[in-house]
């Protein structure tokens, strides 16, 4: 059906070049690039004679016509399907004008709530009011429940020692990095091997030499539960915000 595909080209965005022989007319005395001016018009293409001396620059004229949009309307920000509610604010929230310049959107995208663990990949895209792509913009995101940091037992110190018996307490360093800002962390919440963070120390350093900011926290040695095979003891918390994170290190227990 001619016109079922006409109409499905136009809303594709794709136009039509038709090039003819002739413009006969056809039995009704219509002339037949009449027909054709319209079927081509439909997708807002053109006719072209092939017998005219400038049919080469005709094609390349209308195929760049076709190719060259000045202005574009209401072009927005589209997150791929199954992700429309990951993208959460866009800034400005659309855009016309001329093409051919740069415009910088300020986006947020939000995980929703529930999203279980793991790397979810989608693709924002620039589409205009008449449905054309004009770019896309991978994103690839992982998700984790509790947040993996780095943390060192005994600063400084390897192997990391520890005697229960020992009645003073352990320095653990939470360190920093360029995903984990320690000045986040909840303390009342870190707890290392079962024991609560004593209120000693605790002002942010350098402990590493690597540029980010580390906490270093004190832990009652006799209060950490670690069995007698233990070769290594975790740390856990909250940051401020409310969210878990956590993180190993290895230890040797003197009996």
């Amino acid at each position: 059906d001619l016109q079922a595909v006409l109409a499905a080209m136009a809303a594709n965005n794709v136009v039509m070049i038709e090039c003819h022989s002739s413009d006969w007319s056809g039995p009704s005395g219509v002339m037949i690039l009449e027909y054709w001016n319209y079927w081509t018009g439909l997708t807002g293409g053109d006719v072209l004679l092939t017998g005219s001396g400038t049919l080469v620059d005709d094609v390349y004229n209308a195929v760049v016509t076709g190719l060259t949009t000045p202005e574009v309307t209401n072009l927005t920000l589209k997150a791929s399907a199954g992700y429309e509610s990951w993208l959460v604010s866009v800034n400005p929230p659309s855009y016309s004008g001329p093409t051919g310049v740069t415009v910088d959107f300020d986006i947020e995208i939000k995980v929703p709530d529930g999203t279980a663990d793991g790397t979810y990949s989608f693709t924002i895209s620039a589409v205009d009011a008449a449905g054309v792509n004009y770019g896309d913009q991978e994103v690839t995101i992982t998700v984790e429940s509790v947040i993996k940091v780095k943390i060192d037992i005994k600063p400084g110190s390897f192997p990391n020692s520890i005697n229960r018996n020992n009645k003073g307490n352990v320095p653990v360093a939470i360190l920093g990095s360029e995903t984990f800002d320690v000045t986040a962390v909840d303390r009342d919440t870190v707890v290392f091997a079962g024991a609560n963070a004593l209120p000693i120390g605790g002002s942010p350093e350098d402990v590493n030499g690597d540029g980010y900011l580390d906490l270093v926290l004190h832990f009652a040695t006799q209060e950490l539960s670690l069995a007698d095979d233990a070769t290594k003891a975790c740390l856990k918390g909250k940051t401020l915000s409310g969210k878990d994170f956590e993180g190993c290190d290895s230890v040797r227990i003197v009996k």
